[in-house]
């Protein structure tokens, strides 16, 4: 198999940090920062009127 020039950008096959980690782990792995960024946007969606489908097809709005 010939290398390319992307071989030296990517990371070997099992080497990447991610590999392996469980989901707790990860975000365990996450720094305060973006933690505080997360909860900035989840405050925004949670603050946005929600909308649904139901089964016929109809938005329902507060569903």
């Amino acid at each position: 198999m010939a290398t390319s020039e992307f071989d030296h950008y990517a990371a070997p096959m099992g080497a990447h940090r991610l590999l392996g980690q469980t989901p707790q782990g990860f975000l365990d792995g996450m720094s305060d920062h973006r933690w505080a960024r997360r909860v900035e946007k989840v405050e925004v969606i949670a603050a946005a009127p929600s909308r649904g489908i139901i089964a016929d097809g109809a938005v329902t709005p507060g569903l």
